[in-house]
């Protein structure tokens, strides 16, 4: 399942970890739940606060280490909008967006050595 920012998942804790709990949302997917996302308190032991079996409802929060973790906090969604609608962008056109545009030089170049082809 791809992660919606903003969005509230229902999650089944599967593991404990030292790092944070592994838990099954409703699709079938796995997550990490890190230790740092568990509570505003410190965490020091993750079974103070997981329980295997029981259900969590987590909500999607830009990540320090991935784009999109799950958090049990209190947080405010507005902050973090994201649009339903957008759509899957190709690789290609990603890359697009971030290299710069051919100058005229680089063409007169292309077509010299796209010519004897």
């Amino acid at each position: 399942m791809k992660l919606r920012l903003g969005h509230k998942y229902t999650g089944q804790a599967i593991s404990i970890k030292p790092f944070g709990a592994i838990l099954k949302l409703d699709d079938g997917s796995t997550h990490v739940l890190h230790i740092s996302n568990i509570s505003n308190d410190f965490v020091s032991n993750v079974a103070d606060y997981i329980h295997i079996g029981e259900y969590y409802e987590v909500t999607a929060v830009p990540g320090q280490t991935k784009p999109i973790e799950l958090t049990l906090k209190d947080v405010d969604v507005s902050e973090f909008y994201e649009d339903d609608n957008d759509e899957d962008i190709s690789f290609d056109e990603l890359l697009e967006q971030y290299l710069p545009k051919p100058d005229r030089r680089d063409r007169k170049i292309h077509r010299k050595y796209n010519k004897d082809k």
